[in-house]
């Protein structure tokens, strides 16, 4: 089996294998400086551009609902990521890893994400270059996302 060489679960530099993706599918910015997967790799910010993206709502029975979310003012938006370059000493083949950072919810998605209450960081346009550029502080991206979100049930 062939993989990929790009992979939207980050695997820090420093990882043994590729298990350890299973760890950092997301980011909270509330701890980034704190964790050892991502204190090293601040500076290596990227985006995840998207037009919508996916999320669940879970309910008292159990059962979940499946929602797309999009911005109705923006057709294309971006997140805040992080990635990091990640080389199988084994096979010697590089992978271009990375994740995507969370901040608490926003009141549209508070409804949607009932759960773990996180959302993507989504940049406004006028802070791509900044985060892109490594000023200012990470933590000074920890807002919940304001603009006008639409949450549509899919099937």
């Amino acid at each position: 089996m062939v993989k990929d060489k790009f992979s939207c679960e980050l695997i820090p530099i420093w990882a043994k294998d590729e298990e350890f993706t299973k760890n950092t599918l997301n980011a909270h910015i509330e701890t980034l400086n704190e964790k050892a997967t991502f204190k090293n790799i601040l500076d290596h910010r990227c985006l995840i551009v998207a037009t919508s993206y996916y999320e669940w709502r879970h309910y008292e029975d159990k059962t979940k609902q499946k929602f797309r979310i999009s911005s109705q003012g923006e057709e294309i938006f971006s997140f805040a990521g992080l990635y990091s370059n990640w080389l199988n000493k084994e096979t010697a083949e590089e992978k271009l890893t990375f994740t995507m950072i969370t901040t608490e919810t926003n009141e549209t998605m508070r409804h949607v994400h009932n759960i773990k209450k996180r959302i993507p960081v989504m940049l406004k346009k006028e802070d791509v270059n900044k985060w892109l550029s490594g000023s200012p502080q990470i933590s000074q991206f920890a807002f919940p996302y304001e603009a006008p979100l639409i949450a549509f049930p899919t099937t």
